[in-house]
């Protein structure tokens, strides 16, 4: 998962070289090792939490969903979910994207949005207050309008910065 301050970026020099400019051995795992290569692209449509940085822990929440039923989504996510989520200890930020371009495109009539939620490395996604926001009735009739629902979480590692890479040799 990469974060970009700018889409127009994907078509400047310096992302162009990552596929245009490939070692033998990067050539070597995306020609012969990789079984899934899957590229999205969301825009931001939401953010609450004033946390920045990298945070520890990311719960990442992908949804599909039929067209008609996106005001009723999004509204649930607004009005209900992001406050109850954001009430689990050490939350510190929840972002929501939509997609805007993708290599798989889903369906006609459906839009993919995800959800990142911010914790930190010792949190609450264990306890009482995020199971009560997995057992509220308006979830329970959103996740029955939902095409499809794909949830992972994720351990910071490193922040890569354009200006740090160097070609492997």
């Amino acid at each position: 998962m990469y974060e970009l301050g700018r889409l127009s970026g994907l078509n400047e020099r310096p992302y162009q070289a990552l596929t245009d400019d490939r070692s033998a051995r990067e050539d070597d795992v995306f020609r012969n090792r990789l079984t899934f290569l899957e590229r999205r692209i969301y825009k931001n449509i939401s953010t609450r939490g004033t946390y920045s940085g990298p945070a520890p822990v990311l719960l990442t929440v992908a949804f599909v969903i039929k067209e008609e039923q996106v005001d009723e989504f999004n509204r649930w996510y607004e009005e209900e979910h992001t406050t109850d989520v954001s009430k689990v200890p050490r939350w510190r930020k929840t972002r929501r994207f939509v997609a805007v371009e993708a290599n798989n495109l889903r369906q006609d009539g459906h839009s993919e949005f995800i959800a990142i939620h911010d914790f930190d490395a010792e949190n609450g996604l264990e306890g009482p207050v995020f199971e009560y926001s997995q057992t509220r009735p308006w979830r329970e009739k959103i996740l029955g309008l939902v095409k499809s629902r794909d949830h992972r979480r994720f351990k910071h590692i490193h922040e890569f910065k354009a200006e740090d890479y160097v070609k492997p040799e």
